[in-house]
C-alpha cells in the first residue's frame, strides 16, 4: 500500500453515519468501514434501534452503506466490556453479531471480516480468542494493537492525521455527533 494510506471507520452504526457521513464520503469518492452494534435492532423486523439515546441505522440503511461501497465490521451484540468477559463469551458476542448482520443485511459472513471491540476494551485473551475468526481491517496489520484493540493501520484519530500530515485530497474532520459534522482542517 502507498505511504499515507488511511482508513475511515465509524463505530456503533448510528443513523447519522447514513444521513451525514455517507453523502460526504460519496462526494469525495471515499468509503469507510462501519463497525455495527447489533443491539436492540433484533427486536423488530426493520432493525430500528438505538444506543446511548441515539438512533441506529436500520437494516435497509446498512444495506445502502454496503451498496455505496462501504464495508461492515462486527461490533458485538450488547456493547459490553469485552475485557471482563471470558474468551468463549467474547467469541460468542462477536460471531453472533457477524451472523445477525449477515442475515439482515444480506452480506456473506466472510465479508464481515473485521471486528472492533466496544470502547476499545479488550483483554489479551479476548484478542487472542478472536484472531482465528477475524482479520485485521483490510489485511493491513498483522496483529491487534495493544492500546486500542482496533485492527487498522493507524490508530490515531483522522483529525490528528489530517492536522499533522496533510493529505492532498482530504483535509477535513468528521465529527458526526457535532452540530457542524464536517469541519475543514487547515494546516498551520
Amino acid at each position: 500500500l502507498p505511504e499515507r494510506t488511511f482508513c475511515i471507520t465509524f463505530d456503533d452504526g448510528f443513523r447519522s453515519v447514513h444521513q451525514v457521513a455517507l453523502p460526504i464520503l460519496g462526494a469525495l469518492n471515499l468509503t469507510a468501514t462501519v463497525f455495527v452494534l447489533v443491539g436492540d435492532r433484533l427486536a423488530n423486523e426493520e432493525g430500528q434501534g438505538q444506543y446511548a439515546g441515539r438512533p441506529l441505522m436500520s437494516w435497509s440503511e446498512l444495506g445502502e452503506l454496503v451498496q455505496s461501497g462501504c464495508s461492515i465490521g462486527a461490533h458485538s451484540i450488547t456493547h459490553r466490556n469485552m475485557a471482563r468477559l471470558s474468551p468463549a463469551e467474547v467469541v460468542d458476542e462477536a460471531l453472533r453479531s457477524r451472523r445477525a448482520l449477515s442475515e439482515h443485511i444480506g452480506v456473506a459472513e466472510a465479508e464481515i471480516s473485521a471486528f472492533a471491540f466496544p470502547g476499545g476494551r479488550a483483554s489479551p485473551a479476548a484478542c487472542q480468542a478472536l484472531e482465528p475468526h477475524f482479520e485485521p481491517l483490510g489485511g493491513l496489520c498483522n496483529a491487534v494493537d495493544a492500546k486500542s484493540h482496533v485492527w487498522v493501520p493507524s490508530h490515531r484519530p483522522l483529525d490528528r492525521i489530517v492536522d499533522s500530515q496533510p493529505f492532498d485530497a482530504v483535509r477535513m474532520r468528521f465529527d458526526v455527533g457535532h452540530p457542524d459534522p464536517v469541519r475543514r482542517c487547515h494546516p498551520e
